[in-house]
């Protein structure tokens, strides 16, 4: 599949994930199944983008919010954020101008972002976490954030 078509794949199943009506595995087989041409490769980015989405949600849904000038979903401007093709599908996933929004927000100053919005998690779970580990804290919670 080519990586644009890849791209808005991977919108498709940000659709359907961010209801949170089913587990997220669950979504992306239903995918898979309903997609047979995907080859290994595109099941590969595609699982990668949308889980990637899934770790930083609230870091990439507050990015996204806060500067809508590509316009479109907020679930294709959160598979901008989290694409996790290689360098070269990376040109070809994207316009110009989705890929310079997407360079322009990935390299923003995260330390000037709140600490739960950082670590996309939510305030009550960032509070429990510093209170409970110090200065551990921002280690744990980047480390919740790598993939499994």
């Amino acid at each position: 599949m080519k990586p644009r078509d890849l791209l808005y794949t991977a919108r498709d199943v940000l659709r359907d994930m961010l209801r949170f009506d089913a587990a997220a595995d669950a979504v992306l087989s239903r995918h898979f199944r309903a997609r047979p041409q995907l080859g290994k490769i595109d099941r590969q980015i595609l699982a990668d983008t949308v889980y990637q989405v899934l770790r930083h949600l609230r870091l990439f849904q507050t990015l996204a919010a806060g500067d809508e000038s590509i316009g479109g979903a907020m679930e294709l401007r959160l598979a901008i954020l989290g694409w996790s093709g290689n360098a070269a599908s990376v040109h070809t996933a994207f316009s110009p101008e989705q890929l310079e929004w997407r360079k322009r927000l990935l390299t923003q100053d995260a330390m000037a972002l709140p600490e739960a919005v950082r670590w996309s998690l939510p305030e009550w779970l960032a509070a429990a976490l510093q209170k409970q580990y110090g200065d551990e804290y921002p280690a744990l919670a980047q480390a919740l954030l790598r993939p499994a």
